[in-house]
This record gives C-alpha cells, sequence and structure tokens, in this order.
C-alpha cells in the first residue's frame, strides 16, 4: 500500500480545477486488506477518511483529512450467471466497464454526459443521463461492498432495510469498494441534432419531444432557442422526430458549447452506433466538456416543465457573461432517498459555467431562487448555495439518511466540512 502523509496538503486538484484538496495524507491500498488497515486506525489513528475517484465534483465534497483513493485495488469484474448484473470495482470509470462489457455483449441502461467518471463517485451523487424513463445511474445498482470505518467489510443489497438509504451515500457510508450493476443485452442508438426549435415548440411540445427518444437533451443558453440532441435505441419504436417539432437536422456536428469543436463529442447525424458510444455526448478517448469550468444543476418536477423554462428564460440576459451553456434533461423518479430525483419524475436543469467559482456560485444561488417556487433540488457534486435551498423540506428521509449514516459510521469518520454543511 502507498501511504503518505505531509504537513502542508496534497498537492492535488479536482477535475476542474476549481478546488484544491486540502487533505494532509494520502493512501492509496492495492487490496481490501489493504482498505481495512487504513480504517481501523492501525495507521490513521483516528483521522477522518473521504474517498477519492475521478475528481470529477466541483466542490470539497470529496476532501478531509486523509484521502482513500481506491484504483489501485485489483480489477473486478463479475457477470453474474443469468448474465442480469456485473460486480465491479468501485472505482472503475464507466468508460472501462463499457470496454468489458463489449464482449459478452452486454449493456447499462443509460450513462452520464461524459463516461470518465468513476462508478462509486457517480452513485454517491445520483449522476443520471437523460430518458423520461431512465433513473439516474444510482438506480442500476443492486448491491454495496462497503469497508466500514472499524475496518469491517459489509454488504448491502437492494430490497434489504436501509438500502435506499445507502446508495446515495455523499460518501458518507464507509469506504464503498465493490459495486453490483444491473446490465441488459446490447443495444445499437443513433444520435442526432436538430437545430433551430422554436421556444413556443419546444415548451408547447415539451411532453412529446421528451418522450420522442430514448434519451432527449436540449442545449441553450436560455437565450437562443434550444438545438435538441436525440438518441434512439434502435431495437425500440419511436416517433418521427420531425413531426413533433419545427427544428431540422443539423448538417454539421455539434459541441454543446457553441464555439467548441465537436471532435470530443460523439457521432451524430443519425449514424448507429453501440450504446457506450452514443448515450455520452462526449468520446471516452477525448477531453470531455470544456475541462477549465464550473458545472451546477438543479432538478425540479417535470410537471413545471412550461413555467420553469419561462422563469428560466427571464434570467438568461443576467446568467449570458457567466454561462457557457445551460442543458435540459429528464429523469425516471426513483426511491433512493437522498436522490435529487426521488420520488418526482425530474426536469434536470445543467450549467457549464466559465471557469469563475465566485461567479458560478453567484448565478447559481441566482437560479435557485429564480426556482424556489418549484423546490429545486441541487446536483450533490456541483457548485449550489447552501443558504438557498431547505434540505429537510427537500428530502423527506433525510432524518432517516443521517440514521444510517451514523449507524454505519458511528464515530463520523467519513464526514467533512461539506457533509456538515449540507446533510448534518
Amino acid at each position: 500500500m502507498t501511504f503518505s502523509k505531509s504537513g502542508t496538503g496534497i498537492p492535488m486538484w479536482n477535475w476542474a480545477r476549481t478546488h484544491q484538496f486540502t487533505a494532509s495524507n494520502l493512501a492509496s491500498p492495492t487490496s481490501i486488506a489493504g482498505v481495512q488497515s487504513v480504517l481501523d486506525g492501525s495507521e490513521l489513528r483516528g483521522e477522518s477518511v473521504r474517498c477519492i475517484g475521478s475528481r470529477h465534483s466541483f466542490t470539497d465534497i470529496a476532501d478531509g483529512t486523509t484521502l482513500l483513493d481506491l484504483s489501485r485495488l485489483p480489477e473486478r469484474f463479475e457477470i453474474s450467471d443469468d448474465r442480469s448484473s456485473v460486480t465491479v470495482g468501485a472505482a472503475m470509470t464507466y468508460a472501462r466497464l463499457a470496454e468489458l462489457l463489449q464482449e459478452p455483449q452486454l449493456a447499462l441502461a443509460n450513462m452520464a454526459s461524459l463516461p470518465h467518471i468513476s462508478i462509486a463517485g457517480a452513485v454517491a451523487t445520483a449522476t443520471h443521463g437523460s430518458g423520461n424513463r431512465n433513473g439516474n445511474l444510482a438506480t442500476a445498482v443492486r448491491s454495496l461492498q462497503v469497508v466500514t470505518s472499524g475496518g469491517e467489510v459489509s454488504e448491502v443489497q437492494r430490497g434489504e432495510a436501509d438500502f435506499d438509504g445507502c446508495v446515495v451515500s455523499l460518501g458518507a457510508l464507509g469506504a464503498v469498494t465493490a459495486i453490483e450493476l444491473d446490465v441488459q443485452p446490447t443495444y445499437d442508438v443513433a444520435q442526432q441534432v436538430h437545430e433551430g426549435v422554436s421556444w413556443g415548440t419546444f415548451v408547447d411540445g415539451f411532453g412529446k419531444i421528451f418522450a420522442s427518444a430514448y434519451s432527449v437533451s436540449g442545449f441553450t443558453d436560455w437565450v437562443e432557442p434550444p438545438n435538441l440532441w436525440t438518441k434512439r435505441r434502435l431495437d425500440q419504436a419511436e416517433p418521427d422526430h420531425a413531426s413533433l417539432h419545427d427544428g431540422s437536422p443539423a448538417k454539421r456536428a455539434h459541441h454543446p458549447v457553441p464555439t467548441e469543436q465537436p471532435d470530443a463529442c460523439t457521432e451524430q447525424f443519425d449514424r448507429a452506433g453501440i450504446w457506450s458510444n452514443r448515450l455520452p455526448h462526449f468520446r471516452a478517448s477525448h477531453k470531455p466538456s470544456m475541462g477549465a469550468e464550473v458545472q451546477s444543476e438543479f432538478f425540479v418536477a417535470q410537471a413545471d416543465a412550461g413555467s420553469v423554462i419561462e422563469a428560466m428564460r427571464s434570467i438568461g440576459t443576467e446568467l449570458a457573461d457567466v454561462l457557457m451553456v445551460g442543458e435540459i434533461r429528464t429523469v425516471a423518479s426513483d426511491q433512493l432517498w437522498l436522490s435529487p430525483t426521488f420520488d418526482r419524475n425530474s426536469l434536470a436543469l445543467h450549467f457549464t459555467w466559465h471557469h469563475d467559482v465566485a461567479a458560478a456560485t453567484s448565478a447559481a444561488h441566482l437560479v435557485a431562487t429564480t426556482l424556489a417556487p418549484f423546490a429545486p433540488r441541487p446536483h450533490w457534486g456541483k457548485v449550489f448555495s447552501p443558504r438557498a435551498h431547505d434540505f429537510v423540506a427537500l428530502y423527506p428521509r433525510l432524518a432517516d439518511a443521517r440514521r444510517v449514516f451514523t449507524e454505519w459510521d458511528p464515530a463520523g469518520v467519513f464526514q467533512n466540512s461539506w457533509t456538515r454543511r449540507n446533510i448534518l
């Protein structure tokens, strides 16, 4: 096991360089026994611990006194006997999992915008893709293997008491070392971009437009009308997109940020390809999104789509200097206690801000206050202003989640300043 201690902090940033880690210890165990050794106190003597993965968060959510990097654990990939699930190492990225699923001809139900992120981090923060029928990535979890703060290896499975409070854990449960995920037979997807969709058509036809393909996204700066990105499954019957709106198929490839070249994006023009090369917006082999950016995201009820879009358009010009692009997606309801889509079919409003944390935080606060009548829930891994949200009201099972975290980690080893600010 690699283990280092420093009195000056770990010289490491998150993915977008919006947060420099303040942790003074870094542990990189090469076995489960090594993880246990760190957590049973034989090396840390009571230090607080947070796990890190691809570092694709935009705040201090993964920071603490000690960082536990699980990427050096042996790679794990096990297909269940009935081929309905796979068990993988928690530090594995979705891009790597997609590679491993190709030979056995299996697939995930959905992917996030970029495949570069670690599975455990995406699950713990309820990261998602798009699609009326698609839950966030955490809804695919069947079981978790967790090394607790006492060094014990435990497992929690779907259907057990408190499972729904353990999956979206925000890193507060313990060191998740393996995750079992639902899979299905492989499938192909074709992606098309439509330009020139008017706001009137987009709002009036919102329900039909977002039900017209397996995954649909709208990209806008909240001033100009959106471009539509539709991803249709070839094994499922879907309506003719052109009959649902006044947009036209793009004649050039698009990047979500209009000023950027599209080389990093997955193939468009309605050309079919394997699910893992179409559901994400970005190719695994390229730099995702902009890199130098700040992100925020808020979830409201799909039923309020028309009023929410009208409210957002009212502040579009105020966001112009800070916003690179916004994305509109839909996510199916779930029963995971701290999921932003808990018990609510959701409209997800994503914001890619310029690389200015203070300006982005201020803009995120404006968005949250504008959306206040619609009870917006922020994405846990992105920038938001805690004072704009009443989490007790937004999350009916928050008290239960706190109880579960305390039962799994009575000493609070996996708590940090972020969890104390937001969920404790």
